[in-house]
């Protein structure tokens, strides 16, 4: 039973926002200490005042009966009656102000508490002794009413018992408006995330406001995750819209040659022409597939490594490749430090740097440098350069050119530039995965550098 209460509690308990939580608890709190500050000071504030009041009382009347001119003693000063009597008793100075039949015997030293008619009177007596001249020594002594003590201790309390309670309510409302304010990019954030899932719109952000606190560093980190969300969705359907579109022209070339052939072929040459282009066709499919894949795999990291010569894959593929690229009338120029190894999957190396060459190849006018070196400002690093004296990239395109699909002149002709636009995308992906860095450096008619650091 008790624990189906407890469950009900906090089930109930747990309903209530969050700042109104909080303000309960610290309003408790307060009141709590409020509370026992004001019971305690009820209990003991008369004690401490009278205390302190005898204190004084004592202080005064010492300095008055040491100043030795009895003529300078004052009958009233600070709340407190001075008189002055010989040794018999006799009055010499000042007013009595408690009736002699009243008055307790003079007591050097000691307090004396009497209460006359519901007046209360605390009493300070100091003896004077002259030894020159016995005759002229003297007693002083203080009395101080206790009733006007009393009297402002009940108004103080009085005051504190009224003002506590405003003063409470001023400290829960502005406690109150601190942290519903300190919430609100809590509350921004639901809004937010509310809205997104209502519309689809990755582009909204949350209001974080001023402050570094932890909840404003939290709403930054909130909107720069979806600022990576909203790149990566744009980035995917421009990639499914993209691929969708390479597809479908060798797909609209497959079935209008097929369509043709059916309708009008009437003899085996024509029907071969027709075959050559569904097979080229169908050949520029399988590259784009291929490469789908190849980014596919690179998006899972799904391959291994191990300790790869980039030294003789690098000369080894030139030196198979030259011939074919003078050929196109191009001149290659090859600079490669021996024996420079590094841990990595040689087969996506040999892809990733063959994307490098043809892309330069398809660019170039006439000339294309490959180096391979050891960096002797930065030991232990390696990079790798495939440069052309092609017609270079805008500054506007450099940024874009690792998109997916993305080609800097989409007006080219395929037949002269053929590609997809995924080169250099698997390129730039599996640097990212090596942990490597890749610059390029690019001036419009002059050509362009690919620079990769490896280590």
């Amino acid at each position: 039973m008790s624990s189906r209460i407890s469950n009900l509690w906090e089930s109930l308990f747990r309903r209530i926002p969050i700042v109104k939580r909080i303000t309960v608890w610290y309003t408790i709190f307060i009141f709590l200490i409020v509370s026992s500050l004001f019971v305690v000071s009820f209990l003991v504030l008369d004690d401490l005042v009278i205390y302190s009041s005898k204190g004084e009382l004592e202080k005064e009347v010492n300095q008055a009966a040491h100043d030795k001119d009895i003529s300078r003693i004052r009958s009233f000063d600070d709340g407190i009656f001075f008189s002055v009597y010989d040794e018999e008793g006799n009055l010499l100075r000042g007013d009595r102000y408690i009736d002699e039949e009243d008055a307790p015997i003079l007591n050097d030293g000691k307090f004396s508490d009497i209460s006359i008619e519901d007046n209360n009177y605390s009493i300070y007596d100091v003896f004077v002794e002259n030894k020159k001249e016995p005759n002229k020594s003297y007693w002083v002594r203080g009395v101080m009413p206790l009733d006007s003590i009393k009297r402002d201790t009940t108004t103080l309390m009085f005051l504190t018992l009224v003002i506590s309670p405003i003063l409470m309510l001023i400290i829960i409302y502005g406690g109150y408006l601190i942290t519903k304010n300190a919430f609100k990019p809590i509350n921004n954030i639901v809004k937010t995330a509310s809205e997104i899932e209502r519309s689809g719109d990755l582009s909204q952000r949350i209001d974080v406001g001023y402050g570094n606190d932890e909840i404003n560093r939290m709403s930054a980190v909130f909107n720069r995750m979806l600022e990576s969300l909203e790149i990566s969705y744009n980035r995917e359907k421009d990639f499914t819209g993209n691929a969708a579109h390479e597809l479908k022209t060798p797909l609209s070339v497959i079935s209008l040659e097929s369509q043709y052939i059916l309708d009008y072929g009437k003899d085996i040459n024509e029907a071969k022409e027709a075959m050559k282009i569904i097979k080229s066709k169908s050949m520029d499919m399988n590259k784009l597939i291929d490469q789908l894949l190849q980014l596919s795999r690179l998006d899972k990291e799904n391959f291994s490594k191990e300790e790869v010569n980039i030294s003789e894959i690098i000369e080894s593929y030139i030196d198979d490749r030259r011939s074919s690229i003078e050929e196109k009338g191009i001149s290659i120029h090859l600079n490669v430090d021996k024996d420079i190894r590094l841990y990595t999957n040689e087969t996506m190396f040999i892809r990733i740097f063959d994307n490098l060459v043809s892309n330069a190849i398809k660019f170039t006018k006439d000339s294309i440098s490959v180096s391979l070196l050891n960096t002797s400002d930065n030991p232990g690093y390696t990079q790798l350069t495939v440069s052309d004296n092609g017609c270079g990239i805008s500054k506007d395109h450099i940024e874009r050119i690792w998109d997916r699909f993305y080609q800097v002149d989409q007006s080219r002709n395929k037949d002269v530039n053929i590609g997809y636009g995924i080169g250099l995308s698997i390129v730039k992906k599996f640097v990212d995965i090596q942990n490597w860095d890749i610059e390029v450096e690019s001036e419009e008619n002059k050509g362009s550098i690919f620079i990769i650091k490896m280590h």
